[in-house]
């Protein structure tokens, strides 16, 4: 899925907003209407986000875990609620997600 920005530099209110709005688990259904719900759920596995012209990407690990991969750094981050924080306070704007079939 991906994200279409107005401008490359979203206030860090409009950056809380979006990814509030987006979920860690997706079912089909909430988007396609003829879908049966439940027959399709998707599950965030990552997600590639874009700074100051500059991408990095958050990344589900199999602890349960996200970790900021940028450039040579990869970076411990928490829980889906910390990812928002870290987007947020960064100013760091979520491009494209990646969700794997559950």
């Amino acid at each position: 899925m991906q994200i279409a920005w107005q401008t490359a530099s979203a206030t860090a209110h409009d950056i809380k907003a979006a990814m509030l709005g987006l979920r860690e688990g997706l079912d089909i259904a909430d988007i396609y209407e003829n879908s049966p719900l439940g027959r399709d759920v998707y599950q965030l596995r990552s997600m590639v986000c874009y700074y100051g012209q500059h991408y990095m990407a958050f990344v589900l690990m199999a602890d349960s875990t996200w970790h900021m991969f940028n450039d040579t750094r990869i970076t411990a981050i928490g829980l889906w609620h910390d990812v928002i924080k870290k987007c947020t306070l960064g100013r760091i704007q979520a491009s494209v997600l990646f969700y794997q079939k559950q």
